[in-house]
């Protein structure tokens, strides 16, 4: 078998049936049986909704859908338990809430047969995707070179890149060697993060990694998701994420990539910081949380630190108030003003 899509899921039921159709529209010119070429494995995550319910019913009815049920485990170990129980060559994330184009698997196919008359090893295949609201315009403009097979030192663009943006940073626009897929490390809960720290790994562990310039993915735009919304466990993920790239940004003995790994670290404590401004908690819930975080290690080293270049303007309007004098009545303050611009819209509408 070529290929397994693996689609971790957590109270999904809205979009699941439409992103598990996309997995089974694929173009099959590059398979007599689509059914032992690819499979598509849902991973399901401690849902309370239809999911499970859609997922299983898809299993019956396809030979080459599973679902797998293994409770509340986390984003990361649902994930990588679908990379383990793989049987494809090669794995690809999908989002419960997204969809793959119809050409995406006969696209890679075709660049994996291509590879395999190279003496070059390829095990890590980085692709574009878009929005599904604009799918003509591609999610990044990336500095690689398109179908290139980069080892050694030329795999050093792609250290680069993941320690000073986001752009690579998403499961779902890769397609990777299973031996290289699975981890085996176990970390339950990790639901935050858990991509930029995947990717980081497979770039270091990759003998050959190459960009494909094709849009073979489309994620859904302006949804309601982890990224947006307050939980007490972002920032303790964070924590866990940020110390395995420390690991590796130390392993690959470059200064500039620390200095860029700093900025993102500050900009992960200006996160967490807007998280509780602007969540539901009552005023002196946000109080207390506020207190927490600027007390926390992690916090105090690294949020007076520059934020990236890139940051979005809402997070560097956050960081000038953690930068400045009384810092926490001001971030205080704006919350209430938050707070009661929310009440006079409720009122209205």
């Amino acid at each position: 078998m070529l290929f397994s899509i693996v689609i971790p899921v957590h109270n999904g039921e809205r979009y699941l049936s439409e992103c598990i159709d996309s997995a089974l529209s694929q173009s099959a010119d590059f398979a007599q049986t689509p059914e032992q070429e690819y499979e598509i494995i849902v991973v399901e995550n401690g849902s309370v909704d239809r999911t499970l319910e859609i997922a299983e019913k898809y299993a019956e009815q396809y030979p080459n859908v599973r679902c797998i049920k293994r409770g509340s485990i986390g984003l990361y170990a649902a994930r990588q338990e679908g990379f383990r129980e793989a049987k494809g060559e090669w794995v690809l994330s999908l989002d419960a809430d997204d969809k793959l184009l119809p050409n995406m698997l006969s696209t890679l196919s075709g660049f994996i047969k291509e590879t395999e008359q190279s003496p070059k090893k390829c095990d890590l295949i980085l692709f574009d995707a878009a929005g599904m609201g604009h799918p003509d315009i591609k999610l990044n403009s990336l500095p690689f070179e398109s179908g290139k097979i980069c080892q050694g030192a030329d795999k050093d663009i792609f250290k680069e890149v993941i320690c000073r943006g986001d752009e690579i940073n998403a499961m779902w626009i890769k397609c990777i060697r299973r031996s290289l897929a699975y981890l085996d490390e176990e970390i339950l809960g990790l639901n935050y993060g858990e991509d930029l720290m995947q990717t980081a790994c497979y770039i270091d562990k990759a003998e050959g990694i190459v960009y494909l310039d094709d849009t073979l993915y489309l994620y859904r735009e302006n949804e309601a998701s982890l990224s947006a919304t307050y939980n007490k466990a972002y920032l303790e993920n964070q924590k866990i994420v940020w110390s395995k790239i420390d690991y590796l940004v130390d392993k690959w003995g470059v200064p500039a990539y620390l200095d860029n790994v700093k900025k993102r670290k500050a900009l992960t404590c200006s996160i967490a910081a807007g998280k509780i401004m602007y969540s539901k908690l009552r005023a002196g819930q946000k109080k207390e949380e506020l207190r927490n975080l600027m007390e926390d290690p992690f916090y105090k080293e690294y949020a007076l630190y520059e934020l990236p270049k890139w940051a979005p303007e809402g997070t560097v309007f956050i960081h000038g108030m953690q930068v400045s004098d009384r810092a926490f009545e001001k971030m205080i303050a704006n919350a209430r003003k938050s707070d009661f611009k929310a009440f006079v819209k409720g009122i209205i509408s």
